[in-house]
Formats: C-alpha cells, structure tokens, sequence
C-alpha cells in the first residue's frame, strides 16, 4: 500500500515571506529600479514551487522525501 502526503505550506511561512520580501520591494518601486524587483519575484516564486512540490511517500517499510528536484531521498522506517 502507497500513502501519499503532500507538505502544507503555513500561514506563518507565507506572511514571512510577504514581509520580508515586502519590505525589500517597496524601495525598489519607489526608486524605479525594477530589474532586481523581477529578480526577487522569480527567487519567490522559486521557493514557493519548492514549498508546493514537497511530497512524503511511505510504501511498505519506506518513506521517500521528494521536494522538488532538490531532494530525492529514501529512508527506511525501522531506522526512524
């Protein structure tokens, strides 16, 4: 049997990342300097698909931990 848990992304995590990437927009925008805005879109944006695509599968005796395509990892649960 394969049960397949998908990571929540808090409440808490996405008002610290509104806030502090925020905080580093609003000057950008009043300056007119909008190459380093798109840059800390995209960094955001990036972390987000990170955050949403984190999956926790357990078949048999196994857990695998997927985030991405940055973590691919098996883990045996009797060792947990």
């Amino acid at each position: 049997m394969i049960t397949v848990y998908k990571s929540k992304i808090g409440v808490e995590l996405i008002l610290i990342l509104a806030v502090a990437f925020g905080l580093i927009a609003v000057p950008m925008l009043f300056s007119g300097d909008y190459k380093p805005l798109i840059l800390n879109v995209l960094i955001l944006v990036g972390i987000f698909y990170i955050l949403s695509k984190t999956a926790y599968t357990i078949s048999n005796k196994n857990l695998n931990v997927k985030c991405s395509f940055l973590v691919n990892r098996d883990i045996d649960i009797d060792s947990i």
